[in-house]
């Protein structure tokens, strides 16, 4: 007998692992609704983009935006939620995320695959997502390396999240295959 899946899933991973793309399919799937934080999170300020939050009132008041966001969806049901790929490094989210798994409301999904492969996401994207980190020098940090040192500084807080580690390496609609399937979601439910 499978487990059936909990009511919410939440989709953690890196820029470039699919969370919202997959998060939108999932969510089709299962007849939920989608919230992607970065637009939850944005909706609470009168900023029009991330960046301009970043620039205008600095990293610490866009944690506080995606934590309050984070609140918010964790209280719904029926939700198939895609968290920014930097929020669950801020305590109070991570600590809403454990609270969400020990009531066995939500389900974390970790969308994970080789630096090399979410670096060629990236860079597919013309740049228009800003670099993350910079070299020793202060410049802003490649595709390749800066994703390959945010696995490192993220991994282990992710699979201490997740309830699941699934391989994004593949194009969307066999992710999305890998997702419904290790969730448990018996075929007539789909």
């Amino acid at each position: 007998m499978t487990r059936p899946p909990a009511s919410d899933v939440l989709l953690i991973g890196l820029r470039g692992s699919g969370k919202t793309s997959i998060g939108r399919m999932l969510a089709a799937r299962l007849g939920r609704t989608f919230h992607d934080l970065d637009e939850e999170a944005l909706a609470l300020s009168d900023a029009g983009s991330v960046a301009e939050v970043f620039a205008n009132r600095g990293e610490a008041e866009w944690r506080w935006l995606e934590a309050r966001a984070c609140r918010e969806l964790l209280l719904r049901s029926g939700c198939v939620i895609a968290l920014g790929g930097g929020a669950p490094m801020t305590a109070e989210i991570r600590e809403a995320i454990l609270d969400a798994r020990a009531r066995g409301t939500h389900r974390v999904v970790w969308l994970d695959a080789d630096a090399e492969i979410l670096a060629a996401r990236l860079d597919d994207h013309g740049g228009e997502r800003p670099a993350l980190l910079e070299d020793d020098s202060g410049t802003p940090a490649g595709a390749l390396e800066e994703t390959a040192r945010l696995r490192l500084m993220r991994g282990p807080t992710f699979a201490k999240l997740a309830d699941l580690r699934i391989d994004c390496d593949a194009p969307p609609e066999t992710v999305l295959e890998r997702v419904v399937e290790r969730l448990g979601i018996p075929a007539g439910d789909v």
